[in-house]
């Protein structure tokens, strides 16, 4: 899914096999007629007071019972881990999480998943 209806047409008519697994939508409104196993986001859409409701929402309408929401890949500072702080403070229970070198030393590119509950 991608929040572009243009990018979402122009991936559709380069992968005709994948066109009806492609959608255009908002992730933080949209109701799809399925859920799905793994549903990958980031927490930087989206402003940090609405960040809890939002995530709420991808659990209630996206993923699956047994599925998994994966947040990043994003860029953070090697020895900080705010995205997950924050989804902890929301009562979520991390699934596990990996991080991997970045260009400047100083960071790390970081992504973590949080299991259905």
């Amino acid at each position: 899914m991608d929040i572009s209806a243009a990018l979402a047409a122009l991936a559709r008519e380069r992968c005709p096999q994948w066109a009806d697994w492609i959608w255009a939508g908002n992730a933080y409104d949209w109701r799809p007629l399925r859920r799905f196993d793994v549903v990958r986001t980031g927490l930087e859409y989206v402003p940090e007071r609405d960040r809890e409701q939002f995530l709420a929402h991808l659990f209630e309408f996206l993923v699956a019972t047994s599925g998994r929401l994966v947040i990043g890949m994003f860029s953070e500072e090697a020895d900080q881990d705010l995205p997950q702080r924050q989804v902890i403070e929301c009562d979520y229970v991390m699934g596990g999480s990996l991080a991997e070198p970045h260009s400047h030393p100083a960071l790390r590119r970081k992504a973590f998943g949080i299991d259905a509950r």
